[in-house]
């Protein structure tokens, strides 16, 4: 095994626990877990330099401290009103022209190379999950979904 082995060493929330793997650009891929439990696989360079620092969970945190800092967000969280004057929730509901899945909260993440299933309900995650194939990251969001919608 050829470049610096980082097994056992952490890198922010991620441990480095295995090689599994090069990077088309021949960068050295990690399987790694985060301090909240989650396996993440990151190549060496973004690991030593700081560009990744956890599975997502770091990101996620900081967004919902961002969202819940501002007032006028906060003010209006949970309050449908303004969607239901706009007409916005057949919308919301829908799938974007970039959307690669075709299904709203279900996307592909080129950096695990796997498929990303989220929803958010009243400013938190309450599923953030990856699968192997698009199939099961739908069944997975149309099973919260159910849940949410009763």
């Amino acid at each position: 095994m050829s470049g610096r082995d980082l097994t056992n060493q952490t890198f922010g929330r991620l441990t480095a626990l295995e090689k599994v793997g090069r990077q088309k650009n021949g960068n050295a891929l990690w399987k790694c877990v985060c301090s909240c439990g989650n396996k993440a696989t990151v190549d060496s360079y973004r690991l030593t330099h700081g560009v990744t620092k956890s599975c997502g969970c770091l990101r996620r945190e900081k967004s919902c401290n961002g969202l819940l800092s501002n007032e006028a967000t906060k003010a209006r969280m949970g309050d449908p009103t303004p969607l239901k004057k706009w007409k916005h929730t057949k919308e919301s509901l829908k799938a974007g022209a970039r959307n690669r899945s075709g299904f709203v909260g279900v996307s592909y993440d080129n950096q695990a190379e796997n498929w990303v299933a989220r929803m958010m309900v009243n400013g938190k995650y309450i599923l953030n999950e990856h699968f192997d194939s698009k199939d099961e990251a739908i069944l997975k969001r149309k099973t919260v979904e159910k849940v949410y919608k009763k």
